[in-house]
């Protein structure tokens, strides 16, 4: 059988507490916001204070609530961006410039799922190395890089996959010139437009 928990009584005889608490908590806490209200910015530098000494405690502590609320840190992020709006945007334009390979890899990944053309099973981490390899080649050699599919995510003929081994590095100017018209073992009958070899009524009726 369990032990009735002791109560006492506040002085003010509003709240009550556990016999264990050497005063009434509530009390305590209705006293403390009466001081921060009196003593503004005294209670805003020793919060600056506590922060700056107890850099690692807060970061741990909000670690564990974001954890065991992932809303709470999507809430506080949405309410941040709304009211940094200007802020907000010359981040993103900073880490725009600084992170174009990113940029690419995204944009790609995009256009890939509006073609059906991302696997399951593809290698993202392989795939975002290719982008960076390819940012680092731009930089360092001046020359223009660009992340191409060996075979072509669309044609006339064939749709390849946005996967990592679908991917290679060539310049702009090789890039431009191979588009999507050709790719390894292509046929000679697949060189140049599908409608240049069929008559146009054919292949209407081939994609219907």
């Amino acid at each position: 059988m369990s032990t009735p928990v002791e109560l006492k009584t506040c002085r003010k005889g509003l709240h009550q507490y556990t016999a264990d608490k050497k005063e009434c908590p509530e009390c305590r806490a209705i006293r403390a916001r009466r001081w921060e209200k009196n003593n503004a910015e005294r209670s805003r530098e020793q919060s600056r204070n506590w922060y700056a000494r107890n850099l690692k405690k807060r970061r741990e502590i909000r670690r564990k609530q974001y954890a065991e609320n992932p809303e709470l840190k999507r809430e506080k992020q949405r309410q941040w961006r709304k009211a940094n709006h200007q802020r907000q945007c010359e981040i993103n334009r900073r880490w725009k410039i600084a992170n174009p390979d990113k940029i690419n890899e995204l944009a790609a990944r995009r256009r890939a799922t509006k073609k059906q053309a991302r696997a399951s099973w593809a290698d993202e981490t392989i795939i975002k190395s290719f982008y960076a390899e390819c940012t680092n080649l731009s930089k360092t050699t001046g020359i223009q890089y660009h992340v191409d599919h060996v075979f072509p995510l669309t044609s006339d003929y064939m749709c390849g996959l946005h996967v990592e081994n679908n991917l290679q590095i060539l310049t702009k100017t090789e890039n431009t010139s191979k588009g999507n018209r050709t790719w390894p073992g292509q046929l000679d009958c697949q060189k140049g437009s599908v409608y240049a070899i069929f008559p146009k009524e054919l292949t209407d009726l081939l994609n219907d």
